[in-house]
């Protein structure tokens, strides 16, 4: 009987071990995408007051500009193109940033995506 027991006993702690791993795996990716979430929001913190900056003093030279172009009302035209550059110098870098600091491409860049599926399957 003792070679059964010992049989039983293996499979059992065979099937522990299991357990535990595949646990501690679990755990594992949760700590890695908390960590993960907390770099990025770190950096997307630095970036919006980079950001908050450079849009503050664009503003600035903006408003400057439109004051002096507003004066003489027969240079609208210019007015409306400097509207457009002031513009696209806040939308372009508004997209980048939206891109980058998209939470998908954060976990397929790093591989916690792959990790994930692995765990699963």
């Amino acid at each position: 009987m003792s070679w059964i027991s010992k049989i039983i006993y293996y499979f059992l702690k065979t099937a522990a071990l299991k357990s535990a791993v595949d646990s501690a795996k679990k755990n594992g990716i949760l700590i890695y995408l908390k960590v993960l979430k907390v770099a990025r929001q770190s950096l997307l913190g630095a970036f919006l007051v980079i950001v908050a900056v450079q849009t503050m003093v664009l503003g600035f030279f903006g408003t400057v500009l439109t004051l002096v172009f507003l004066a003489p009302l027969e240079h609208q035209e210019r007015l409306y193109l400097v509207l457009a550059i002031c513009g696209i110098l806040f939308l372009a870098p508004l997209v980048v940033f939206l891109m980058a600091f998209s939470e998908k491409r954060w976990l397929t860049a790093s591989g916690a995506i792959k990790m994930m599926e692995e765990l699963e399957g």
